[in-house]
């Protein structure tokens, strides 16, 4: 099921993504915003790592941190937030949560997103594995895609100008 949803979900994901990113540029341009650093994690994939540090960083990124994120965002903060207010209300707020978390301007709105998707998934099927594995299917994606740019030694500045 979770399989299911992150294959019906990747492509939104994606646009939301474009968008984002195309609005955060014309801000940029019309100087209403500055420069914003790019994600830790590509700034990282930029630098010259070997592929051995890159699988285990990757590793971590998909089998570790979606477990440890969805303990705490949606099995304990979501839950907190819904005793308290309105599902929708839990849920949005936990996603936006789950966005600033991450630190960058630059997929802010993409991850509310998925930190919504996540807390949808997570209300309507009851199961914390659920949401584990959307994550790290999300994560999967984002380590191949970042890998596949890495080594096939085409400038990281094609797609994070």
């Amino acid at each position: 099921q979770s399989f299911i949803l992150f294959i019906q979900f990747l492509p939104l994901i994606w646009i939301i993504s474009l968008l984002w990113s195309s609005v955060l540029g014309l801000l940029q341009h019309f100087s209403l915003i500055e420069d914003f650093p790019v994600q830790p994690l590509v700034e990282l994939m930029a630098k010259d790592i070997p592929m051995l540090d890159f699988l285990l960083i990757a590793l971590l990124g998909i089998a570790f941190v979606p477990v440890i994120e969805e303990i705490i965002f949606r099995g304990c903060l979501y839950r907190f937030l819904k005793a308290r207010n309105s599902i929708l209300i839990a849920q949005l707020v936990s996603a936006a949560l789950f966005a600033l978390l991450h630190d960058n301007l630059n997929s802010f709105l993409p991850l509310v997103f998925i930190g919504f998707i996540l807390a949808r998934i997570y209300e309507s099927t009851g199961s914390i594995y659920k949401t584990i594995f959307f994550h790290a299917l999300f994560n999967a994606s984002s380590f191949t895609f970042l890998g596949l740019l890495k080594y096939s030694e085409l400038p990281l500045e094609i797609i994070f100008p």
